[in-house]
């Protein structure tokens, strides 16, 4: 019997990666111009969505897919780095030379290696100098482009958790800055991946002109239902019925944070059973259905937005629309006397989504069922009870 692999966590690679064919072809054109001019002005290509909805994975799987390729006479690299890791210009600069194949040439431009000097350092006569000066990250890409160092040579540079730019060292934002003017001439494709908030962390952070943020939605049917049968099948589950892996599918409603706790779901019932109908799928949905309600209660505890949401989904049922424009919204919180910055708050932690038409939903239709349930429940709490006398 062929052995089983584990599901990994929402935080894992998938096993078999679905979907987002649209996005990588967006990201794979915006590669192809950058090797075929040369010319890095074009800024950050940011890609934003709620916690869960696959930014970190998407990410990993265009490095996967481009790294080594070549594109216009240029060999690809990918470099994949946590936004932290722009608080220091030298490192940066000397990971960048290293992931393009050229840490001697990019050692050499950042006068990295110890000089000697004429001076005495006690009775040996000589002395170090480790650095002899201190170049700022433009000044060092600049220096390694005339130098050649990216002669068919192209990188692309993605930052995870971009959103948390104004959090760190004011060093990372000046790096940022740099990267995205592209004045250094260095053909390096820079991709920023982020909560929905992330343009407006970027504006704080003195970047205001960038291209249309490309903000993660749901998987298609058919892409859901290819996650399920892929992934099982890599996981060693095969001939899983039709009729379950579309339950499952639906279930899911195309989110792959709840992809993911349904296929825990579905693998934990075959264990257990070695079929996936009945009873057994009746398991894997109840898993699911755990994980996914564990996922609202966690993005309205980050954002401390339980309350202020049960408003939301109140207007919302007034106005009989899963959506409200967003400053309508806030003007909710402000007449039931909440602070209408919980109306952003829950935004970037993923409570809400915000659209390009400036509307606010809950994204997802059962993340919006959930809060009506909550709703609800609130009415049902705050009603007088019946006078038994009556």
């Amino acid at each position: 019997m062929e052995p089983k692999r584990a599901i990994p966590g929402e935080r894992m690679p998938p096993l078999y990666f679905a979907g987002r064919q649209d996005e990588l072809a967006a990201f794979r054109r915006a590669l192809g111009e950058l090797c075929e001019t040369g010319n890095p002005s074009g800024g950050i290509a940011l890609t934003v969505g709620p916690p869960g909805s696959g930014k970190t994975q998407l990410a990993v799987k265009f490095a996967k897919d481009i790294h080594g390729a070549n594109v216009s006479g240029r060999t690809i690299s990918a470099l994949l780095l946590p936004t932290e890791d722009l608080a220091e210009p030298t490192a940066l600069f000397l990971a960048i030379a290293k992931a393009v194949g050229a840490t001697p040439a990019g050692e050499k431009v950042a006068d990295h290696d110890a000089k000697v000097t004429g001076g005495r350092a006690g009775g040996v006569g000589l002395t170090f100098d480790v650095r002899r000066r201190s170049s700022t990250l433009n000044q060092m890409l600049s220096a390694s482009d005339e130098g050649g160092m990216w002669r068919n040579r192209a990188l692309v540079l993605m930052l995870d958790e971009l959103q948390t730019i104004n959090d760190l060292q004011p060093a990372c934002a000046a790096s940022l800055r740099v990267l995205h003017q592209g004045l250094h001439g260095c053909p390096i494709l820079l991709m920023g991946f982020g909560l929905q908030h992330t343009f407006s962390a970027l504006s704080k952070a003195g970047i205001s002109r960038i291209a249309q943020p490309l903000q993660l939605g749901l998987l298609d049917a058919t892409d859901t239902r290819q996650a399920f049968v892929e992934n099982l099948r890599e996981a060693g589950y095969r001939d899983v019925p039709t009729d379950s892996v579309n339950r499952l599918a639906t279930a899911s409603q195309g989110f792959p944070q709840h992809i993911n706790g349904y296929l825990e779901g579905a693998a934990a019932a075959l264990d257990s059973h070695g079929l996936l109908a009945g009873p057994a799928l009746d398991q894997a949905l109840a898993h699911g259905e755990r994980r996914r309600i564990a996922y609202y209660d966690q993005r309205l505890l980050a954002g401390h937005s339980r309350r202020p949401m049960i408003e939301i989904a109140r207007a919302m049922d007034r106005a009989g629309s899963s959506e409200l424009a967003y400053h309508k919204a806030k003007q909710v919180l402000r007449d039931a006397e909440f602070d209408e910055a919980d109306l952003d708050l829950a935004i970037a932690h993923g409570s809400l989504l915000r659209d390009d038409r400036e509307n606010v939903s809950f994204g997802i239709p059962s993340f919006h069922a959930y809060m009506r349930q909550l709703l609800a429940q609130q009415e049902s709490e705050a009603r007088p009870p019946a006078d038994p006398g009556r």
